[in-house]
């Protein structure tokens, strides 16, 4: 019995990888994929990347993403920022890194910015 193909002898189609564990030059397809989002910038700030960051932290379960090693759950991010996300969920890093760069100084009772603006008569 003979099975023809369609897909021009890729199974995920065209352009994408051939399902086979290497490249043509040895290296894994994954590895490939880590070595192209080092060269990317940094996912949070834009900057030069160099490390690559798991959004789903690797310590925690993957909810919905596939697994936590896979390739949607890798960006490109430097140093600074991986090492400032440690192993804190994408939404909590963001509001921290958000809210951390406001003073947290306690408002007088009396001050402008607390009082209602007076509606005119």
């Amino acid at each position: 019995m003979t099975f023809v193909r369609d897909d021009a002898g890729n199974p995920l189609g065209g352009g994408m990888p051939s399902g086979s564990p290497l490249r043509a030059d040895g290296e894994s397809h994954y590895e490939a994929w880590l070595a192209l989002l080092r060269r990317d910038p940094c996912a949070y700030c834009s900057g030069p990347g160099g490390t690559v960051d798991h959004v789903e932290p690797r310590s925690g379960p993957a909810r919905g993403i596939g697994t936590v090693t896979g390739w949607v759950n890798t960006v490109g991010a430097c140093a600074r920022c991986n090492g400032a996300k440690r192993d804190l969920p994408l939404l909590v890093h963001l509001h921290r890194r958000r809210w951390s760069r406001v003073p947290s100084r306690p408002r007088r009772r009396g001050s402008r910015s607390m009082t209602r603006p007076s509606v005119a008569a």
